[in-house]
């Protein structure tokens, strides 16, 4: 039971001292942390960056989409119509403050 016991351990140790960057050895604990840290900044890093392109490339299109419904042709108020309008950044955020306020 001993020996197997050292068996083990001796191959896990052999496969520790394996393990080489640049040019120092790492153990074992070293080398999951840091290889746990890369996969988070991978998911994080990319993932999140991803995420925030995508929801600001979409509120910008349904901005275009929600103008261009309205008929929006220009952005002087004093020219607009009942048909012919425009959202502006400052109605929507009026908007979110009149739905928190009730």
């Amino acid at each position: 039971m001993k020996s197997y016991n050292l068996d083990i351990w001796r191959d896990k140790q052999r496969k520790i001292s394996q393990r080489w960057h640049d040019g120092q050895r790492k153990s074992y604990r070293r080398y999951r942390m840091e290889r746990q840290l890369k996969a988070l900044a991978r998911t994080f890093g990319v993932g999140a960056t991803t995420m925030i392109l995508a929801i600001t490339s979409a509120i910008v299109v349904a901005f275009i989409l929600v103008n261009f419904m309205t008929g929006c042709e220009t952005w002087d108020e004093t020219r607009w119509t009942a048909h012919n309008s425009c959202v502006t950044p400052t109605a929507i955020w009026e908007s979110f403050n009149e739905l928190h306020v009730k």
